[in-house]
């Protein structure tokens, strides 16, 4: 799932990756053979810093596919998550100011989502001639994200650029 958290990150920052530090473990009551565990810290090149981690053995509750997400900023944060989503409602998001108690956000507008917006965007670039936000392409830096997380994790968390990889 790490890799789709990846490629939102990329999205939302609208930064690139620089060096990843992942490392993984397989905690005592898990029914793994891999580590189905990992933390990692990613730094993008323009100056955000990502702390990310994921599990597939917690014991806590269990969370949506799309993540939870705490976007840390000067002068408060966003957090949101789709806990709601699959029971019909909006996404659960909100904006903190510093000094402030969270206030609900609503979601943007999309004109069209999952596979109908894949679909869409697809076309369009047929129609265009130009290249999608979700190209294959752009999803390669990606995939160097996530190859640079398992190189690292077989390092036992040492620091790897994602250059190296590409």
């Amino acid at each position: 799932m790490a890799i789709h958290h990846f490629d939102l990150m990329r999205y939302v920052l609208e930064q690139e990756p620089v060096t990843i530090s992942c490392t993984t473990w397989n905690p005592a009551w898990s029914h793994y053979v891999e580590p189905p565990a990992a933390a990692a810290t990613i730094r993008f090149d323009g100056g955000a810093v990502v702390s990310y981690r994921g599990s597939w053995a917690s014991p806590g509750q269990t969370t949506t596919w799309t993540g939870d997400w705490h976007i840390e900023c000067a002068n408060g944060e966003l957090i949101w998550n789709d806990r709601g989503a699959s029971a019909g409602r909006a996404e659960n998001i909100h904006l903190r100011r510093l000094g402030e108690n969270p206030v609900p956000v609503a979601p943007p507008a999309l004109a069209a989502t999952d596979f109908a917006g894949s679909l869409a965007a697809f076309i369009q670039a047929v129609l265009t001639g130009t290249e999608s936000t979700s190209s294959g392409r752009d999803n390669l830096k990606t995939l160097a994200l996530m190859f640079a997380a398992i190189a690292s994790a077989e390092k036992q968390g040492s620091s790897v650029e994602i250059a190296s990889i590409l």
